[in-house]
């Protein structure tokens, strides 16, 4: 085969590839065109999702906000419940032992009556004397050389009861930052 082509016939070649790419061009305007809404619609909703996808990053930092508040919350109320448990204990080992105080100086109704209410006449005399022996008795028990070694030491603590929470606090405040601190 040979394909030898005169000038006439190449002109109408031309004419005719002309034509068919006119053709094409028209046909590929036409079908952009066609799928114009289409593409608006696709645009459309990526815009809604996008603007979705921003309203539940906002709410998720929002949120995680919200949770990081309510942790620290809630390690505080840890942390004040351990002290209240704390604080109760100690209280209960107190009230016990000034139980076992008030036990030792817990005077006996006999010696109650006698020096509340009596007189001091001679007939009475010698309950009123073994009353006063007894209260003697009980308060050199609560002095240094007769007292438990585990209440010797104490004092009685000085300053008001808010000042001692203040400083408490304080105390427990500096503690717990240098624990998170991890020192």
């Amino acid at each position: 085969m040979q394909y030898l082509m005169g000038i006439g016939e190449a002109e109408a070649f031309s004419e005719r590839l002309k034509r068919e790419l006119h053709a094409l061009e028209a046909a590929n305007v036409h079908s952009v065109l066609e799928s114009e809404p289409l593409v608006q619609k696709v645009l459309q909703g990526l815009e809604a999702v996008s603007v979705s996808v921003e309203d539940m990053d906002e709410w998720l930092r929002i949120f995680n906000m919200k949770l990081r508040h309510m942790r620290e919350d809630i390690q505080s109320i840890e942390s004040r419940n351990n002290k209240l448990e704390m604080q109760s204990l100690n209280d209960q080992t107190l009230i016990e032992e000034l139980d076992k105080v008030l036990e030792r100086l817990r005077i006996p109704s006999e010696f109650a009556a006698a020096l509340t209410g009596g007189s001091f006449d001679e007939a009475r005399m010698l309950k009123n004397v073994e009353a006063c022996e007894w209260l003697t008795g009980a308060i050199s028990s609560l002095e240094v050389p007769n007292l438990d070694p585990c209440y010797a030491n104490m004092r009685a603590p000085s300053g008001s009861a808010e000042e001692q929470w203040w400083e408490a606090g304080e105390r427990c405040r500096v503690e717990d930052e240098t624990r998170a601190d991890g020192g």
